[in-house]
Order: structure tokens, then C-alpha cells, then sequence
């Protein structure tokens, strides 16, 4: 409780749209009902060099994120982005602790990245399966022989 001697003004409480810094504006905020939807999966100030991905482990006792650890991905501090979700809902406050935000059913997700170079190699890996599979998936005929094909599969696009 602050005392105020009897005749002395109340400071006044900054304007509706103003920072406390005089002749500062603050951003408007925009107004999300409860039964809106949420934007919180947002990172601000990601590091290009690095792919960010939220892992949930739910009821696997650490196994799904042991496995992307082994792939590679690491976790990211709350100081290494600027903010997470809509108006920065988690703001970057745990300094030095890791990124979780809850999912709704009681259990957390937590933000790891990977190194640009190792996403693009997977990347390239799981395009080459792809094409691999399509391509079976178009492989004529042989002449002849009864090998268990019929028809013919053509694609256009």
C-alpha cells in the first residue's frame, strides 16, 4: 500500500492505447474469444540455420524424444527465440529452461531443432523413397510373362 500525503495528486494510470514510456504507443491488441482458436505454435526469432519442430511425448516415458535426440535435434531455451505463439502467449521469461507449451490434454510439447543441413538430407532421403515407390508403381509389363500384372497404370497430371 502507497501513501499519498492529503492534497497531492494520484498519478495517473496511462491511456488506454499507451505505453508507460510518455508519447509511446502500444501495439492494439486483438481480442481472441475462449472458443476461438489459439495461434500457439508460432516461434518468433527462429535461426535460419536451423529447422524447429514441436515434439510431443506423451505416455512413451521420454522414447519419442530420445529417437529425434538420436536423429540429431536438440532442445531450444526460451532465450535463444523472441516469443512463442499469439502476442507472444509464452513469453521468453524462463530464460536458460526449454520451450514447452501444453496441448490441451494435459501434456506439454517441447520445441527441438535440427541443424538446416540434416533436414535437408532427410528431406532428399524421404523424396528419393517417394520416387522409388511411384516409380514401381508405373514399371511396365515385361514382355510376355505372366508375372501377376495386368493392365496399365498411367499417371497424368
Amino acid at each position: 500500500m502507497t501513501t499519498r500525503k492529503i492534497g497531492q495528486a494520484k498519478k495517473a494510470a496511462p491511456k488506454a492505447n499507451q505505453n508507460r514510456v510518455e508519447g509511446t504507443e502500444a501495439r492494439p491488441r486483438q481480442r481472441t474469444p475462449v472458443s476461438g482458436t489459439r495461434d500457439i505454435l508460432t516461434v518468433v526469432g527462429k535461426n535460419p540455420e536451423f529447422y524447429y519442430r514441436f515434439i510431443e511425448d506423451k505416455d512413451d516415458g521420454g522414447a519419442r524424444i530420445w529417437k529425434f535426440k538420436q536423429a540429431g535435434y536438440e532442445f531450444v531455451n526460451y532465450d535463444e527465440v523472441s516469443g512463442i505463439g499469439q502476442d507472444a502467449v509464452y513469453n521468453v521469461e524462463n530464460i536458460g529452461s526449454v520451450v514447452a507449451v501444453p496441448n490441451g490434454s494435459g501434456n506439454f510439447m517441447f520445441l527441438m531443432k535440427l541443424p538446416m543441413e540434416y533436414y535437408e538430407e532427410d528431406k532428399a532421403a524421404k523424396a528419393a523413397a517417394i520416387d522409388e515407390s511411384e516409380a514401381s508403381m508405373k514399371r511396365k509389363r515385361s514382355s510376355g510373362a505372366d508375372d501377376g500384372q495386368y493392365g496399365e497404370v498411367k499417371l497424368s497430371f
